[in-house]
């Protein structure tokens, strides 16, 4: 057997036994709940923005992938921007960063909730997707109106929508954000160092896909 002949049949051998793997992408919705009362204050604020930004950071932000939503909410919510808005992550941290802080008093979480079902921030016409799961990440002290922050919450659990809590400032009602969340798993503490990577762990994502295809050649060209 020559060599040429040799390196034909290892080639033809490799080229049919190859596994190809297509790329695996995971996609997510994810609606931010900004907690900007004035109980908050406003050096919890920028720790605040600055938390969302950073849990941005650790997932692939595009429209395949990972999109996010924010509300700032105190006495009345308002929508900083839809799924949509964001599609990569220079963007997004830019948008993030640049919410200001209102000082106004209120904390009205339960508004929040209910604004997410009010206008539709999971619909397609916001940049919702059907494969993508729905996440809500509400970083906040917990203290609202709990029987009525209560009630919203559990209407969107039941809805399907994963709900992530994060505590944030001296004065936090850890009852309130454990009876938020989907599960006492998913309730944290700003201060945390790993908590941009404890959230990750806590998103509801589309699972990861990694599906084996066998290539095989109808016909071997000859190396010579």
């Amino acid at each position: 057997m020559t060599l040429s002949t040799l390196i034909a049949l290892i080639v033809t051998a490799t080229l049919i036994s190859c596994e190809v793997y297509r790329p695996c992408i995971q996609k997510a919705d994810v609606v931010f709940l900004l907690d900007a009362s004035t109980s908050i204050g406003e050096q919890n604020w920028t720790r605040t923005t600055e938390i969302a930004a950073d849990i941005t950071k650790y997932v692939d932000v595009r429209p395949v992938s990972v999109l996010f939503a924010t509300v700032m909410f105190n006495r009345i919510p308002t929508k900083q921007f839809d799924l949509k808005d964001h599609m990569d992550h220079y963007s997004l941290v830019k948008a993030l960063l640049a919410i200001a802080y209102p000082g106004i008093p209120g904390t009205k979480t339960y508004l929040a909730l209910r604004d997410i079902t009010n206008k539709n921030m999971f619909g397609a016409e916001a940049g919702g997707r059907d494969d993508a799961p729905d996440n809500v990440i509400i970083i906040t002290d917990g203290n609202s109106d709990f029987s009525l922050t209560q009630t919203e919450a559990t209407r969107l659990k039941q809805g399907g929508i994963n709900i992530i809590t994060v505590g944030i400032g001296s004065k936090q009602s850890q009852e309130e954000l454990n009876e938020i969340a989907s599960a006492p798993e998913k309730v944290f503490n700003a201060d945390s160092i790993d908590l941009p990577w404890e959230i990750i762990d806590s998103l509801n994502m589309k699972a990861c896909e990694q599906r084996e295809v066998s290539r095989e050649m109808d016909e071997i060209m000859p190396i010579y």
